[in-house]
């Protein structure tokens, strides 16, 4: 009996050495695959988005040799009959496989496998029932979803009431929308929009929305905004160029249309217009706090900043930069700033570039022919469209139009790295 009783001890010494063993392998093969996801675009700010994949390699044997005692020989010999093709490290045990190929305004998704080199534990008490070692070893696999362009080409991320009181049409991406959405328009998307609350009985969606969702992350959240700092004081953005702006009256200086020469123009007031066209060719539009002759950026839960009202006959016609530290960027505030972004005129507003308000509201509501067109990517707090918070509009049903493509719009450049079960 004693004799059964010390094998059966044995064997659960042996089983918990085994086990434990397994779970530090599982967790170091877990760190290998991530730290490997994470090393593969440290390094690259080329537009191709080239993988490093040898820094990949590099970081998954660090850490696999730091948490499991892997060994360059033990890579070299190691063995995945179900790796992926790609295996640039010398080793079979740290493969990849990118689908699909990257290209310029799509995404792409990649996978890093890692299987460790087994080990055996030896078992002090297992010779005894004729096995002296058990085999561990251990596989994980980390996907890489590179996002150079939103998959909402529309994206409302505050979490407060939205209205929809007009046609909102998309032509590419899809319509996001967080906390409560309310109005009587109509929505057509390419693919069904996105709803953290319900669909509201009275907007009309083409296809049917998802309800019930997740919430909406900025798709912008990490990207850093123009910067500004250096600008001269200006009073005339007409005539002066790129600079530095209070609170401006384009009426007060009455004439044909506003042209923006090409630069960066930043307002810490109010941008107001009935009457005067503007045009900006290679021009940002950025809003932010303080004062003109110290602009800064917003505090959360400060007082605002710069904004923009367009009523009357007075238009925006906005392109955005096409290369240099502002491509992409048509109209910016700063995070924090709660800025309105008002048009409510008669005419019809064209704006090529991202439009970026995350604590601001785009409040559209005009009558002009065809409504706005905009190759624009629009991240904003609040939505209002179709509607006028000041009264002055008088429920016209605004059409918004927008085809958001990747040539007019600043690039997504982070990744979404996690764990996924191995194949």
């Amino acid at each position: 009996m004693s004799l059964v009783l010390v094998g059966i001890v044995s064997l659960v010494v042996d089983l918990g050495l085994a086990r434990d063993t397994r779970r530090q392998a599982q967790e170091a093969a877990d760190a290998a695959a991530l730290a490997a996801a994470n090393a593969l675009f440290l390094k690259t700010s080329d537009p191709t988005y080239d993988a490093d994949y040898a820094g990949a390699v590099d970081a998954a044997r660090t850490i696999a040799g730091k948490n499991f005692g892997t060994s360059d020989g033990q890579w070299s010999a190691c063995v995945d009959p179900r790796a992926y093709a790609l295996r640039p490290g010398g080793t079979q045990c740290i493969s990849f496989q990118v689908s699909p190929p990257p290209s310029a305004g799509t995404g792409w998704t990649t996978l890093v496998r890692v299987k460790l080199p087994f080990r055996n534990v030896q078992t002090p008490f297992g010779g005894v029932f004729g096995s002296e070692s058990v085999r561990v070893d251990a596989i994980a696999t980390a996907d890489v979803v590179n996002r150079k362009k939103s998959t909402c080409s529309v994206c409302v991320v505050g979490s407060g009431a939205h209205t929809i009181d007009g046609a909102l049409d998309l032509d590419t991406g899809t319509l996001a929308v967080n906390g409560t959405l309310q109005g009587r328009g109509s929505v057509r998307t390419p693919t069904a929009a996105v709803l953290q609350g319900d669909s509201p009985p009275g907007v009309r969606f083409t296809p049917s929305a998802s309800q019930d969702q997740p919430e909406t992350q900025d798709p912008l959240r990490y990207l850093q905004l123009p910067y500004y700092e250096g600008l001269p004081q200006r009073t005339d953005p007409c005539t002066e160029g790129p600079g530095v702006y209070g609170d401006v009256d384009l009426d007060d200086s009455p004439g044909s249309a506003c042209v923006l020469r090409a630069g960066l123009y930043v307002f810490v007031g109010t941008v107001r217009s009935t009457t005067r066209s503007i045009v900006g060719s290679n021009a940002t539009l950025v809003f932010a706090c303080g004062d003109f002759r110290v602009p800064r950026t917003c505090s959360s839960g400060g007082s605002g900043g710069g904004g923009l009202v367009l009523t009357g006959t007075a238009t925006l016609s906005l392109t955005e930069p096409d290369g240099g530290p502002h491509d992409g960027w048509g109209i910016v505030a700063e995070r924090d700033n709660p800025v309105r972004l008002i048009f409510r005129g008669d005419g019809t507003n064209r704006i090529d570039g991202t439009i970026y308000a995350a604590s601001g509201t785009l409040d559209y509501g005009g009558n002009g022919p065809g409504g706005p067109v905009m190759d624009s990517l629009v991240v904003v707090g609040d939505l209002a469209l179709g509607t006028s918070s000041a009264g002055d509009f008088g429920g016209q049903r605004a059409p918004f139009q927008s085809t958001y493509s990747q040539l007019n719009n600043t690039e997504l450049t982070t990744n979404d790295i996690f764990l996924v079960p191995n194949g």
